[in-house]
């Protein structure tokens, strides 16, 4: 075996890919090799479809979203969709479209938390475990998660859908994976009756769930793409729990089997490509309208941006939360106690290149593969722990908590909404890190203890702004989104 043959066999195992091919630059054709022709397509037959009646696509096995049928279906339910948002001159139908590759079980999109969630991470020193595996047995199988480390979710207090619109053509999000296990589509009515939503677009409506989950209706609807559809089945736990909702197996492009299934919901989509439908000034003016009516109907913002300087708050306090970073600590002072003799060699840190292959050839492969074995199966124990004490702790929410913690999101809202939060002034350091407990308290009677220590110095505040300006208006006792009528001072 050639050393290009070891090299191609070593990047399959890392990528999970069997096509790395390496052609020799002007390398002249081979003459004895037939090249086929290309196989002439069927001829379609156009099928007949009821006039001005929406069709379904979900009554076939697996949706094929790039067939000729469905295309012409998709522009049959369109065409309708069109006229009829012209004739009411506005939307009535919102669906709220979340893809994950992380399954929500219990049927809720919960926090992004230490408590909630782990993901596989492919560290510096992962990588070096799997060249090291890949150069010894080259010839063997080897499974893409090997060396990678089991870390908390970075924490998120928010969560994020599109409106009638897939991910993928929202043009937002060039550096997310658009190609995702999961796609759930529900009825927007939960997000906008939580009294947790904060801003509304068809690109990014986002709500708080740092105190209360999400539920997932029972009308929702999940597409799974067809190459997934087995691996996906193959947990009994995904699998169960997929049997309390419709599920809709597809195969083709992603953004066009959503918009398909949106069509036959009875929902216009917000964006679809030129080959399908010709959306005119008036029927864009239509959708961007009906999504702005939506969130001043609801008492939240419009296209209110979640990241960068002038962005919506939880962002500002989602970056300050430092359970990610503490876990990477805690992690190396797993592996400086389980090789005490080399603790030297992680306290450099084991995420620098020439550390972690000094790290393998001191210690060997085999005895840190088993190191991070049993680091992720102590980090698996421990999340079940904290999951199920998330859980408990959530469903002791009152409903007097519940008045609380929305009316508290809101006044927090409303407070950002004046007061930038790279603003200065008398007493910020002490608010945030009431407003940070509020929102990443690690229980509901810490968020209800910091709700009231904000709404303290918040009274103080606003008393201090009336005296010296009586005109002053109150964000407190004046804003048309908060109800006085909740007591804080219990």
């Amino acid at each position: 075996m050639g050393l290009l043959d070891v090299f191609k066999k070593i990047f399959n195992k890392i990528t999970g890919k069997n096509n790395l091919e390496v052609t020799p630059m002007l390398q002249a054709p081979n003459p004895n090799v037939i090249i086929p022709k290309p196989v002439a397509e069927e001829p379609y037959t156009p099928i007949e479809l009821p006039e001005n009646e929406i069709v379904p696509f979900s009554n076939e096995e697996v949706l094929d979203a790039d067939s000729r049928a469905s295309e012409d279906k998709l522009k049959h339910n369109l065409d309708i969709l069109i006229k009829q948002a012209k004739e009411k001159g506005k939307l009535d139908k919102f669906m709220i479209i979340r893809e994950d590759n992380f399954f929500p079980h219990g049927w809720q999109w919960d926090v992004l938390s230490k408590d909630t969630n782990i993901e596989s991470k492919c560290t510096k020193l992962s990588l070096a475990v799997k060249m090291a595996y890949a150069m010894r047995d080259a010839d063997s199988k080897m499974d893409r998660t090997i060396g990678n480390l089991l870390l908390p979710s970075r924490f998120r207090s928010t969560k994020h859908f599109t409106v009638n619109t897939p991910l993928e053509i929202t043009g937002d999000y060039n550096l997310v994976e658009a190609e995702r296990d999961y796609i759930i589509i529900d009825n927007m009515s939960g997000f906008l009756n939580s009294g947790y939503a904060y801003s509304a677009a068809y690109h990014d409506a986002y709500l708080d769930v740092s105190h209360e989950s999400l539920p997932i209706s029972e009308e929702a609807v999940v597409l799974i793409k067809d190459e997934n559809y087995e691996r996906i089945m193959s947990d009994p736990d995904v699998a169960n729990e997929l049997k309390q909702r419709k599920v809709i197996r597809y195969k083709g492009e992603t953004c066009v089997a959503i918009n398909m299934v949106l069509t036959e919901m009875g929902v216009l989509p917000s964006k679809v490509g030129s080959k399908y439908a010709f959306y005119d000034q008036e029927t864009k003016g239509i959708i961007d309208n009906s999504i702005k009516s939506l969130a001043k109907e609801n008492g939240i913002f419009f296209d209110k941006s979640h990241g960068g300087l002038r962005g919506h708050f939880t962002s500002y306090y989602d970056e300050k939360n430092d359970d990610y970073q503490n876990a990477v600590n805690e992690s190396i002072e797993f592996f400086k106690a389980k090789f005490p003799e080399h603790k030297d060699l992680f306290e450099q840190g084991f995420l620098q290149n020439n550390v972690t292959t000094k790290i393998i050839d001191t210690i060997g492969m085999d005895e840190l593969l088993s190191a991070i074995n049993e680091y992720n199966d102590q980090a698996k124990e421990k999340l079940s722990k904290s999951l199920e004490q998330h859980k408990q702790d959530r469903a002791s929410i009152t409903p007097e908590m519940h008045e609380q913690f929305t009316q508290m999101v809101r006044i927090i809202n409303e407070f950002y909404s004046e007061v930038p939060c790279d603003s200065t002034f008398e007493g910020k350091q002490e608010l945030e890190n009431e407003i940070q407990t509020f929102f990443q308290g690690d229980t509901p009677e810490i968020q209800v203890k910091a709700a009231k220590s904000i709404w303290k110095r918040l009274r103080v505040r606003e008393v201090e702004k009336q005296t010296q300006n009586e005109n002053q208006n109150s964000i407190i006792t004046q804003s048309k989104n908060i109800n006085n009528n909740i007591d804080f001072e219990r």
